[in-house]
Formats: structure tokens, sequence, C-alpha cells
């Protein structure tokens, strides 16, 4: 930011009447305001802004003690230089015209003429009030105060936002010179943004400097008088306002969440757990309770089947392999395998195999300790563990009979690290979806005593890194405005793999359900044996994301009366 010269008016001075400078040293020679505006080409939206100080004896200290605040925000910031010494009403005629010079010369002052936003103090506020309420001046999207007085300042609300036409108010208190964060410019740009989503309401904050209540959109996001407050200062709870009123969701709502979390862990079914919304591709919600946190790094269990066969759908983009190779074409041993009881081999098991538990493989329960060594054994490697599981028979033909089984990943993952030439399917995963998609804190973890990756079971990850996943499968593959995967490859993965539909039917990785009318399932979702879940649902555009460290049969309760009330509070999507 830079502070431009004094602007001297090009009008004749008497239209204001004689002059008085309350400050020469502060204000230098007789202009109209002063500007500070951003180095770029703009146009920026504008915060014009009276100071304060009382109509007998004004002063601009204030106005000039905001110039700080201004330096990293995408905004033009006007400080009226009016004389209050001459009283409210020839301080409303200088403000007026000095409104409208902006108006007319916006392109100077790299000011969107469609962005006006007001903005006064004490005796300003009295003025701009008057301007904006009485007089009705037209073309202004916001207006805020940085005292607000029911006293004092004229009604500002809902009501009298709408009859003037002006969309979005905000009312806050304690502005100079203790809180930097209280400055027009963090206002403007809250005002900019609920503009720009539609919203019309207002807000007011108390002269502790902390946000009180919130109306929006015909709700109280946030309302003290109800007990529902933040207690958080206006910087640090503006951003968060906005995502969830923009969502079209309130506070009280969100509430019900924690309601949820807090009851398990009171009642003793689970020590702590964290939960995170995301809608439209913004989370409106995060939170942990009890003995949890928002960072928690967690084993996954099952819910790794989802990032595991993305991985695989990465490297059939690559062209490394296709989802209907046989097995056998990467990893030998697999050749001339047999059905139990059979003489002959059975027919080729593919890779879709293996990803959708069609593939012939024994279960997880009622095996022998061999077999269940062959998953739960992790100083082996990956490729003993494929390479013992090739010595057992089938329990059925590939292709024919779903069975939920573990063996069926491992081998889909030694499948990959032979098509990269015998890379770990640690650094295969990292290289081809974990880092593209900035998922720093997912890794499967192995170490040289602990080399075993168990590829659809031994993930480790956060809340926010599975946002990041869940949130690329609902935008078809993108994320951050990056094609992580093509759109054919999530659509292949919501496709039925088994004969017929039915609940929980699996996809390459997910279990599915909803299926659209091309038998595309709107709902995926996986959970895990120590009760980390992962839900994404197309109908609401949500993704939720459900983290603990219990078991599957206590969180699984937890979970799903998260994600009913997710349901409740978030309407299906027009916009699909």
């Amino acid at each position: 930011m830079r502070h431009q010269a004094p602007i001297t008016p090009t009008f004749p001075d008497e239209a204001y009447g004689p002059r008085t400078d309350v400050n020469p040293d502060l204000i230098g020679d007789n202009h109209l305001f002063d500007v500070w505006c951003p180095d770029g080409d703009g146009p920026y939206p504008v915060m014009i802004y009276a100071h304060g100080g009382g109509f007998g004896s004004g002063s601009k200290v204030k106005a000039l003690g905001s110039k700080p605040n201004v330096s990293n925000d995408n905004v033009v910031f006007i400080s009226l230089n009016y004389t209050l010494r001459q009283g409210g009403e020839i301080a409303v005629k200088d403000i007026i015209d000095a409104i409208n010079y902006i108006k007319d010369n916006h392109a100077k002052y790299k000011v969107n003429p469609e962005q006006i936003f007001l903005s006064g103090n004490s005796a300003g506020g009295i003025a701009m009030n008057y301007i904006i309420y009485d007089l009705k001046m037209p073309g202004i999207l916001g207006v805020w105060h940085g005292a607000y007085h029911k006293s004092q300042f004229a009604d500002l609300s809902v009501d009298n936002l709408r009859e003037v036409g002006i969309p979005i108010g905000i009312s806050m208190g304690k502005l100079y010179p203790a809180d930097p964060g209280h400055s027009p410019l963090a206002a403007v740009t809250l005002l900019e943004k609920n503009v720009a989503a539609g919203n019309s309401g207002m807000w007011i904050g108390s002269t502790d400097g902390t946000v009180k209540q919130v109306w929006l959109n015909g709700k109280w996001i946030i309302n003290a008088n109800d007990g529902i407050n933040t207690g958080e200062s206006y910087p640090d709870v503006a951003e968060w306002i906005h995502s969830i009123s923009s969502h079209g969701v309130t506070q009280a709502e969100l509430n019900g969440l924690d309601a949820v979390m807090l009851e398990a862990i009171e009642q003793g079914t689970i020590k702590g757990c964290s939960f995170l919304v995301a809608h439209k591709g913004e989370i409106v919600y995060k939170k942990a309770h009890g003995a949890f946190t928002t960072a928690e790094q967690v084993p996954l269990a099952s819910v790794s089947k989802p990032f595991a066969a993305s991985v695989i759908m990465v490297l059939v983009e690559q062209g490394k392999l296709k989802l209907d190779d046989p097995v056998e074409k990467y990893l030998p041993e697999f050749k001339g395998i047999r059905v139990k009881g059979s003489e002959t081999p059975a027919r080729p098991m593919t890779i879709r195999h293996v990803l959708s538990h069609m593939a012939g493989f024994w279960g997880n329960k009622g095996i022998s300790r061999e077999k269940i060594g062959l998953i739960r054994d992790f100083r082996q490697t990956l490729e003993e563990s494929v390479k013992g599981a090739a010595q057992y028979d089938l329990i059925h033909e590939p292709g024919t009979k779903w069975t939920y089984s573990g063996i069926g990943y491992c081998v889909a993952g030694r499948v990959a690290e032979a098509a990269l030439g015998d890379q770990s399917f640690e650094k295969v995963a990292q290289d081809a979806l974990f880092r593209p998609l900035g998922m720093t804190s997912t890794s499967f973890k192995p170490t040289e005593l602990r080399p075993f990756i168990l590829v659809g079971g031994s993930l480790r990850s956060t809340l926010d890194d599975m946002a990041a996943f869940g949130q690329m499968h609902l935008n078809d593959g993108v994320y951050n405005g990056k094609q992580i995967l093509s759109k054919a490859s999530v659509t292949e993965q919501r496709k039925l793999q088994i004969p017929e539909e039915r609940f929980r039917a699996p996809g390459l990785g997910w279990h599915r359900d909803l299926p659209d009318d091309d038998g595309l399932a709107d709902l995926v979702f996986i959970s895990g044996a120590f009760g980390a879940h992962l839900r994404v649902d197309r109908r609401q555009q949500t993704v939720t994301v459900f983290l603990t460290r219990s078991t599957v049969r206590k969180a699984v309760g937890i979970f799903e009366g998260l994600n009913q009330h997710v349901e409740q509070i978030f309407p299906v999507a027009n916009d699909r």
C-alpha cells in the first residue's frame, strides 16, 4: 500500500464553506480526503470512512491511526476530511460531495463504483447514518460502524437495510486504537464476500471486541442472547461465519454435531473423537472432543481401500497397467492357480477382481493361522505375503462370487509394485496420489523391522488429508484446480462391481449406495475396524470424516448419528 499525495478539490472551496483544520500537522494542506490504495491496477472495492471525534471538537487522528492496518487488503481506503467543528449539517454536505466526487472519479483512485461501502465511527457514524437512512443515497452495498449504540445511531436493522437497498450491515465495538483487526478494511473484505454470496443481514459486535450477534438470510447464525456466542474476536471468527452463513447453516445446527460426540464420550462409549464436514468444497465444521485433537494421525484399517484403489487408477491412467489385466501378467506365481477341489486351473483373476473382492480369495474370518499371518505378520514384506497367498487354492472361481478379503488388496498393491519395477507400494502411493493431493500426513509407515504394507488396511491419516481425498472424489478427480484423477477413473470407482445391486454393493474401494439412473453411486463410504469413517455424498455435496481410537462396533452409532444430522441440516443440492 502507498499513501497517495493529498487530493486538492477541483471544485470551488466555497462549496464547502470555510474550512478549519483541526490538526494541521497531520492533515497538511486543506484537502477533501486521504486515499490509501493497493499497488495493483484494480479496480478495488472501496471503504469510505467518516472519522469520529464529536461535532464540537472533531479530529482525524483516529482515522489516520488506521493506516498500519490496511497494508495487506485489496481494498481502497478513503478517509474523509470533513470539518466537524462546522456542525453536522455542513459535515454531511462535505461527506456527500466527497462520495460523489469519488464515484465520478473512480478510475483515478482504482475504485470499483459498484462496490462502495460506507463506514463511520461515533460522530462520523451519525453523519453516515443520516446519509444512508434519511437521504437514502443510492448505490451503496454495505454499511459498517465502529461502535453501536441505538440511542446514537439510526436503526441498523435488517428491515431498515432492506428499505434503503443495502444488503449487509455491520456494527462493531472497540475500533481504535486497541484492536487493529477491527479496521474498516477487515470489515469491507467480509462485506464484499457476503454481497458476492448473495447474503443479506447484519452483524453486531460488542464493546469488548467479540462477535455477539449475526443475522443472515433470515436466520440467527450467532446470537449471544440465545446462548450461542463464539467469544472470539472479529478477525478470528469472520471467515468462519462467512463460511457457515454462505452454506445455509446456523451455529445452533452445527452445535447439534457437538452434542452427538459429547454424549458418546460422557456415556463412556469412546474416550475422544473428531469430525469434519465439508460442503460444496469448503470446510464448515471441524472439531474434536474428549481425549482427541483435530490433528491426530490414526490407523484407518479398511478405510485404506479407496485410497489404494485410487492409487491403482492413477497407474491405469499412466498406462502402467489395465484394470482387466490378469494378475499373472505381473505376478507369475498366480499362473495356474486352482479353485479348491478342481483339477484344472481357475480362470485368470484380474486387477478389477482383487479390488472388488471378486478374485476368489478366502475371507478374513474362520481361516487358518497361516492365512491370517499373510495379512497380520508385519515382519514380512508385501512380496513375501503375496507369494505365500499364491500357494493356496482359491475358494471359488474369480468373478463369480463376492468375499471380503484382506489378501486381495495386498495382491493389488504387489501388482503396482511389480508394474513400476519393484518400487515399494508406499513410494508408489506417495508419488501417484498422496503428494499430488498435498496429503503430507498420510502414510503406511513401513519400517526396516516392520516392512509389511497391508495395502487395504494399514494406512494412517488425518481429518484434513482424508477430507482432501474425499473432496477430490466429489469433484470428479479435481482438487484445488488440479486434475488428480480423471473423471473416468472416479466414475469407475462408483460403478457396481458385482452381478446384482444391493446395499453396500462394492465399487472399487468404496461401499456404494443410492445409485442414479446410470447405476453410478451418489453416495460412497467406507468404515474401518478402529472406528474411522469416510463418506462422500453427491446429493448434498458433502464430505464427512470421523476419526477415533476405538472399535467400529462402538463408533458406528456415533458416526451414523453425525451423518444423519448432516443430512438434516444440508439440503439436497439443486446445482449438481
